[in-house]
């Protein structure tokens, strides 16, 4: 999208898909016609999106493919046409109509159309099935189908798989699946293995009927149950009686030694508090998602344009402030790789004109976001220092204007090596704490100077009659989903990012718009992708 362009209109998937559509002949704009498509119905059997597999050869020479979301859309006014876009949530069941067809039959879970479909032959007396929008999309389907049957995960051989089946166990027993188990893939098969792939060749003729019989019964691990070994239960009730920041600094290493998520160690320790452990009242863990990198190539220039569409979508903003942010939105997620950063300032005249949505946006956006309506100094730099996370501070015209030890903390963290130094303990040890954070303000009115010359400004406005926002549903916000894990392939480049280099004291607060710019556009996200 060029400087200037109206932004083109987001195509609004029309579910079901009507019965006078036309056929889909939709073709990837870079690597043609898919190879593949399945159909998904729902629970009436009609039609309402297609999976679209893409097959094309990736940057290091090897054979790579991608499974696009294919929906039958509104574009502006009334032409309709097929397009690459998703599904809104919940989404229906792959084979949703044989599973309502066949209620007492038991079901294989896939990773994938292909593999599901091969189910029924491979497996006689079981269905299979799967989700669409693949291994990190388990939770936008509904999954009410499998209420009374009996499931079988069968995950493909990696991280992604295990993860997938994971999510699915948890989902399917959400709803009252009769029975759960996992299909454990011999550690020795090939790495990505999948059942859609031949056994490798000293496996047994019978090799995936064995390993069905032998599927592992799922059942969620808890601090309290019996089969959890003693020496977990007193791990996670040390764990609760941590403050926050300690545990903040252990809780990675501490899933690592337990073998578990570090999502299920929040909940097994949040549980051990509730339960009556002397953290009760102490608030509760952080939750800092941080999103998967997309696993294909990567358009810059089209992410950029998505991300600007997607804000535009919810607030009234003009294309330069909305690109503005989308580009900090992308430098946020490659935060390693600048010496010096900007902080995000959101300011309008009056209430009303969506600072809080515009954060709330944001927090589908950044990695690790994490919202606050009131912080202190001292809360400041200890979290930055446990997490960084990337902060959404609303309403810091109530907190921040006049707050000189805080704002001492926001100037020093727009560099690196920014921190502040505290004493700490019965002894008054000299400790630094660092700054360094990536941080969006929002406020009504002007901050300090020294805050706003080293932000970059976005100033809203109220609506007019004429002007029409779509409502921001956070619980439904799926459609957001993709766009933090393509911004997310920005790490990859982190090494290979050549830094700002720092000029005079005006020049040095924060990189300019070229630079993050060129972080899109020079170092892998523009006309050259990221793999």
């Amino acid at each position: 999208m060029r400087p200037g362009e109206a932004a083109r209109p987001k195509p609004v998937p029309i579910v079901p898909v009507p019965d006078n559509a036309p056929e889909c002949t939709w073709r990837h704009p870079t690597h043609g016609f898919p190879v593949a498509k399945w159909p998904y119905f729902d629970a009436e059997g009609r039609l309402v999106a297609y999976a679209a597999r893409v097959e094309f050869v990736g940057e290091d020479g090897r054979r790579q493919k991608d499974v696009v979301p294919i929906t039958y859309c509104r574009i502006e006014g009334q032409r309709c046409a097929w397009r690459a876009s998703a599904l809104p949530t919940p989404r229906p069941l792959y084979h949703l109509p044989e599973l309502i067809a066949n209620p007492g039959t038991p079901v294989i879970v896939t990773e994938g159309e292909k593999k599901a479909d091969l189910v029924p032959s491979t497996f006689p007396g079981y269905l299979g099935t799967t989700s669409m929008g693949g291994a990190g999309a388990a939770k936008q389907s509904d999954w009410a189908p499998l209420t009374g049957r009996e499931v079988v995960i069968w995950p493909d051989h990696d991280e992604p798989g295990r993860r997938y089946a994971e999510d699915v166990a948890r989902l399917a027993m959400a709803v009252g699946a009769a029975s759960i188990a996992i299909v454990k893939v011999p550690a020795a098969w090939p790495h990505g293995w999948d059942i859609a792939d031949a056994p490798p060749e000293d496996a047994a003729p019978d090799a995936l009927a064995e390993l069905l019989q032998s599927a592992i019964p799922w059942t969620p691990v808890t601090p309290t149950e019996p089969s959890v070994d003693v020496d977990s239960i007193t791990e996670i009730m040390r764990l609760a009686r941590l403050p926050l920041i300690e545990y903040g600094r252990e809780r990675k290493a501490a899933a690592q030694r337990l073998g578990c998520p570090v999502a299920i160690l929040d909940k097994a320790v949040a549980a051990e508090q509730s339960n009556g452990g002397p953290a009760v009242g102490q608030g509760r863990p952080l939750d800092l998602p941080e999103p998967q990198p997309w696993p294909q190539p990567v358009d810059g220039v089209a992410l950029i344009a998505d991300l600007a569409a997607a804000i535009r979508r919810h607030v009234v903003l003009g294309i330069a402030e909305a690109g503005a942010i989308a580009l900090w939105v992308v430098a946020v997620h490659a935060f390693d790789a600048w010496p010096v950063f900007p902080r995000l300032f959101v300011n309008s005249p009056e209430k009303g004109c969506g600072k809080s949505t515009l954060l709330d946006v944001l927090s589908r956006l950044v990695p690790k976001p994490l919202g606050a309506s009131s912080i202190t100094p001292a809360a400041l730099f200890r979290v930055i220092e446990a997490a960084r996370p990337t902060l959404l501070l609303d309403e810091a015209d109530s907190y921040a204007r006049d707050n000189e030890d805080l704002r001492g903390v926001l100037d020093a963290g727009r560099r690196r090596d920014g921190a502040v130094i505290r004493t700490v303990g019965d002894n008054h040890e000299p400790r630094q704490f660092s700054a360094w954070a990536p941080v969006a303000l929002a406020a009504i009115g002007r901050l300090p100077g020294t805050i706003e010359d080293r932000s970059i400004r976005i100033g809203l406005r109220r609506r007019r009659p004429d002007e029409t926002v779509e409502p921001l549903r956070l619980d439904r916000a799926g459609r957001l989903e993709e766009l933090p894990r393509k911004a997310a392939a920005g790490q990859r480049i982190c090494g290979r990012t050549r830094r700002s280099r720092p000029g005079d004291a005006g020049r040095d607060h924060q990189p300019g718009r070229r630079q993050l710019a060129a972080l899109v556009g020079c170092r892998g996200f523009g006309r050259r992708r990221v793999a």
